[in-house]
């Protein structure tokens, strides 16, 4: 649940990763996040290709998936 709904930091999740009660939820988190963040950052550049007006939500939607 802490993993899908309220992410830890960067930090917080690579130390936590060392635990094996956590290791393999973090691992999972991070390589769907990993997709994710392919998936709105292609999106958002084929956007703005088209020549698509500035979209906020889309950018912070990125930006999330980076953290």
């Amino acid at each position: 649940i802490l993993t899908n709904y309220y992410p830890f930091v960067k930090s917080i999740r690579t130390e936590l990763k060392n635990n094996p009660l956590y290791q393999a939820t973090i691992v999972l988190f991070e390589s769907e996040n990993t997709r994710k963040l392919q998936r709105y950052t292609a999106l958002y550049t084929k956007y703005v290709k088209a020549g698509g007006e500035r979209a906020d939500e889309l950018q912070e939607t990125v930006m999330f998936y980076q953290m």
